[in-house]
């Protein structure tokens, strides 16, 4: 039997927290010259279809992200297109539920709860909004963090400087003209802050943090390292308005003196080769091929994939690193199975996992380490813990609770005279921080686009559920859905009433159909993602055609996807819900994980009924905003997966959070506030595992009810920092 490989440490995970904890380990590493990073990642890499390639033996410079993959034989795929049906077929095929290689996964917790997670090298980098924003005060106040060492907020300005942040909420780059959507969502949030009995905190600062790069492309090259380490905060003081004004014109305009005075050497960095040599004179500054070259073009695509690559991405962190050969390995289609202890051995942590090749084929594996930090997510990382724990590794009790659903809530408001284009820009821009009379902090409520390529759908969506919400047509108007929709203004008819789990049990059937599955894997193939041929064009233009001519208004058959979408205004909601979830394995979960199912393991018992105030709030909230953006447009508002009933709701998450979450001792939680995992002891309740750490969204202890990514991140420098200390020089 072949010995395991050893690895001085290996990151389960890459999102967030796992390219955090890997990226600063493999520096440590790099100082010290020894030791090296494994990570092990479920899903493979994806791509833009619009990057080029240049063959090996052809290229004058460093190889692109495609090239860097395709040199050396990585699995990637590309992100869906185009905007039309075909790309949206394209989307449905990069679920989980088709291929294994897919980078959405859809997983059903309960009748209630489901959550939309990814797969991919970037972990949940690749599909979030991208929003940047900082959890209130109040939110972490209590948490294990300000207990004991420095707080999670000192930490938010070193994860803002890694993630890279921008406001967005302009029409181009360039220039001050609004997005019509941004403007009118602050516009009526102003309004709404400026009554007496205001319950906006976040006045006059409505406008989002988005790790997107929104500067012209000249600005954003690349130079040689000595000249940027040649940088010291005594040179970056010579900046000067006036010398920016002659070197970067476009920039001056933006810049005051007192945002000069908080430059760092890597905003230097990021403005350009001229300023570089006018602050330290006569060094190199030849450009070098440039990470990130491209800027925001508004396409909205924030959660479907960035075709120009505008987004910070965790990927794009992973791909330098290796492209510096750093002492870091990515290995991804390696989903891990359960984890072992050894107490007492060098290399104490064995990781069992499944390594998959292109073709779905599964090989048992194992691998060992001197350092454990598993990065997997909330829903990742809980199940592996439990059953790790099921196999033998001693963990606390707390395993698979203080699950939260960050009241994750899509609204939208039927508009009655405005039309506002919503397909532009990124998905969001803006946001409005409430407080209830029990919360300083209750909930937030942002801006949100709707892409193009799935604007019909959900034109149609939308179309479909406000018809529906009139519980009784007249004759005429039946008639006219089903002239206006076909099948579907039918389907309606026969569905009144219909809730959202019974239509999702609907879809689930139709996603399990041998037909639909074959035409979405056919779709989703490596050739198909590419340039289809003549033959399987022939075979997917019938189901093409059919999907499009029941996503068509009838009535208006000619009108584009943006123009059916500006009769509506979308929000997406969070907030601070009990975090009383329970995560536990499902009792046949062996079994599946033996035959290699993409079936869920996990349920989650969690009552709706329980968290209820918090939703109705939310809406409430929605119909505050909606009511000045329209005179009585709160009649107008509609949370498709709330209803009245709250049994009856179906709640689908973005950002789920806990389930291993952080606590004071081994009776109030599965990690310390350092991210160490505990480690039964009769004697010692803080008594933790040695380099056995957890860094992502699992060990938020609560709601945070906004978007997490930043929190997370902050709270992974916060353990990474502790770990790199306890491993000394």
């Amino acid at each position: 039997m072949t010995e395991p490989e050893q690895f001085d440490a290996v990151v389960i995970g890459s999102g967030f927290g796992g390219t955090i904890a890997a990226t600063t380990l493999t520096d440590h590493f790099l100082l010290k010259k020894q030791g090296k990073v494994c990570i092990l990642e479920r899903g493979q890499w994806w791509v833009s279809h619009e990057i080029t390639f240049t063959p090996k033996d052809k290229r004058t410079q460093k190889p692109n992200m495609l090239e860097y993959l395709a040199d050396n034989n990585a699995p990637y795929g590309f992100w869906a297109h185009p905007d039309n049906v075909e790309g949206l077929f394209k989307l449905l095929s990069m679920s989980r539920l088709i291929q294994r290689k897919g980078l959405y996964d859809l997983r059903i917790l309960s009748p209630q709860v489901s959550a939309i997670t990814a797969s991919g090298v970037g972990g949940g980098s690749l599909v979030y909004s991208n929003v940047t924003v900082r959890p209130h005060e109040s939110v972490y106040k209590d948490w294990p963090t300000e207990k004991e060492g420095k707080s999670i907020g000192e930490y938010f300005v070193q994860a803002e400087d890694f993630i890279g942040i921008n406001k967005i909420t302009t029409v181009a780059g360039l220039g001050n003209a609004m997005l019509e959507r941004s403007k009118t969502f602050q516009e009526a949030t102003d309004r709404l802050a400026k009554q007496q009995d205001s319950v906006i905190i976040n006045k006059n600062d409505y406008s989002l943090n988005l790790a997107i790069s929104d500067i012209p492309d000249k600005l954003f090259n690349y130079f040689t390292l000595d000249g940027y380490n040649s940088l010291t905060k005594n040179s970056i003081s010579q900046l000067t308005p006036e010398l920016i004004a002659k070197l970067a014109p476009d920039l001056a305009a933006k810049l005051t003196p007192d945002l000069i005075a908080q430059f760092t050497p890597d905003d230097i960095k990021n403005l350009g080769p001229d300023l570089i040599a006018q602050l330290v004179p006569k060094v190199n500054t030849k450009y070098q091929n440039s990470m990130e070259a491209n800027v925001c073009e508004r396409q909205g695509r924030c959660n479907l994939g960035c075709i120009p690559g505008a987004r910070h991405t965790m990927n794009k962190k992973l791909f330098q690193a290796l492209l510096q050969n750093k002492p870091l390995e990515v290995r991804p289609l390696c989903e891990a199975n359960f984890i072992e202890f050894k107490e007492g051995e060098n290399y104490p942590y064995i990781i069992h996992y499944k390594q998959f090749d292109k073709n779905d084929k599964a090989s048992d594996k194992t691998i060992r380490a001197n350092i454990l930090v598993v990065c997997s997510g909330t829903l990742g990382t809980t199940e592996l813990l439990q059953k790790s724990k099921a196999k033998g590794l001693a963990l606390s009790n707390k395993v698979g609770e203080r699950f939260s659903t960050n009241a994750d809530l899509l609204g939208y408001m039927k508009l009655d005279k405005k039309k506002i284009d919503i397909t532009r820009g990124p998905i969001n821009t803006s946001h409005a921080m409430f407080k209830t009379g029990d919360k300083e902090f209750a909930f937030n409520i942002e801006d949100t686009a709707i892409p193009q390529m799935v604007a019909d759908l959900f034109a149609t969506i939308f179309e479909l559920y406000s018809e529906n919400k009139r519980r009784r047509l007249s004759f005429a108007k039946r008639l006219s859905l089903v002239r206006r929709f076909g099948v579907l203004g039918l389907a309606v008819l026969f569905m009144q009433g219909a809730s959202l789990s019974q239509m999702q049990k609907m879809l689930m059937l139709l996603a399990n159909n041998p037909i639909i599955t074959e035409v979405l894997a056919l779709t989703g193939s490596p050739k198909t993602f590419g340039k289809m041929d003549m033959e399987d064009t022939k075979k997917l233009s019938p189901y093409y055609t059919l999907v499009n001519w029941l996503m068509t208004d009838h009535d208006t058959p000619f009108a584009s996807p943006s123009e059916r979408l500006a009769n509506f205004f979308v929000f997406s909601c969070m907030g601070i819900d009990n975090s009383d979830g329970v995560l536990s394995l499902k009792t046949n979960w062996q079994e599946i994980e033996n035959k290699n199912e993409l079936v869920e393991k996990l349920q989650l018992q969690w009552s709706a009924d329980n968290n209820k105030k918090i939703f109705e709030d939310i809406i409430d909230g929605m119909k505050k905003i909606a009511d000045q953006i329209e005179p009585n447009g709160s009649q107008r508002v509609v949370a498709p997966t709330w209803k009245e009933t709250p049994s009856d709701s179906t709640l689908v998450l973005l950002h789920p959070l806990g389930g291993c979450p952080m606590g004071m001792n081994i009776e109030g939680g599965v990690v310390n506030n350092y991210g160490q995992v505990y480690q039964p002891d009769l004697q010692d309740k803080k008594n933790t595992y040695k380099n056995f750490y957890i860094m992502d969204g699992s060990i938020i202890p609560m709601a945070v009810g906004v978007n997490p990514s930043l929190t997370i991140s902050a709270v992974s420098f916060r353990c990474v920092e502790h770990l790199i200390q306890n491993l000394g020089n």
